[in-house]
Order: structure tokens, then C-alpha cells, then sequence
């Protein structure tokens, strides 16, 4: 309950400390910036890092190194009975 005592604190203080329009939409913009950047983060890896991956995975394709949809489903399943 830590985080929703938290988030009704700020609710409160916002509702009673802010006065202006302006530091509203400042407050606004802010947060809307933040959860953007925190939620929607884009793919982390470098171009070089892709381009290994992907070289890996075909690899291991040539190799026969894989396992088909319904192996893994049979997996996963075992592991949550």
C-alpha cells in the first residue's frame, strides 16, 4: 500500500498546492513524457547485435537446431503441471 498512499499524497498536493494553469500543464507534460519514455521503450539492441542474433539464428537453423511450435507448447506445459 506504500505506492497508493504515495500516489494519493501527490493527488493531494497537486490538487492543493497548484494554482496556475501553467505549472499544471508543466506537471502534465512531465508525466506524460516519463510514462512515454518508461513504457514504450523501443528495441535496446545495437544494429551489430541484430545482425548477430540473426546470424546465429540461421545457424542454428542450417544445423538443425530447432524445435517446432508444438514441442515447446508440450514444455511449457510440463513445467506448470
Amino acid at each position: 500500500m506504500e505506492l497508493d498512499a504515495r500516489k494519493a499524497k501527490l493527488v493531494r498536493e497537486i490538487l492543493t498546492e497548484v494554482n496556475s494553469i501553467e505549472l499544471l500543464e508543466k506537471i502534465s507534460k512531465y508525466l506524460h513524457k516519463h510514462l512515454q519514455q518508461t513504457m514504450n521503450r523501443p528495441c535496446q539492441f545495437t544494429v551489430e547485435e541484430l545482425e548477430q542474433v540473426l546470424e546465429q539464428s540461421q545457424e542454428d537453423i542450417k544445423k538443425g537446431n530447432i524445435s517446432t511450435h508444438e514441442d515447446m507448447v508440450k514444455e511449457v506445459f510440463s513445467k506448470f503441471r
